[in-house]
């Protein structure tokens, strides 16, 4: 009999140890998880500001092309009157 209990008990102690051991991983995955999203979060913002400052550059520098078009073609007419 008293090995029966002893039995029961290292079972019992046993399926507890499992719980737990479930449980932390649990926790630990939806920090994995929280961490991960933050990270997407974060690349697709640096990504964005990137496409975004990259598009101002190229504006920019359509911008000030044509206005040295403009000044040329302002500063033609003026020579050929």
């Amino acid at each position: 009999m008293e090995s029966s209990t002893i039995d029961k008990e290292t079972l019992e102690l046993a399926t507890q140890d499992v719980r737990r051991v479930l449980e932390r991983q649990k926790e630990e995955r939806q920090i994995l998880i929280t961490q991960m999203n933050i990270l997407f979060v974060t690349n697709s913002a640096i990504l964005s500001f990137l496409t975004i400052s990259r598009l101002i550059t190229i504006f920019s520098k359509r911008q000030k092309n044509n206005q040295i078009k403009q000044i040329e073609l302002i500063a033609s007419f003026y020579c050929h009157q």
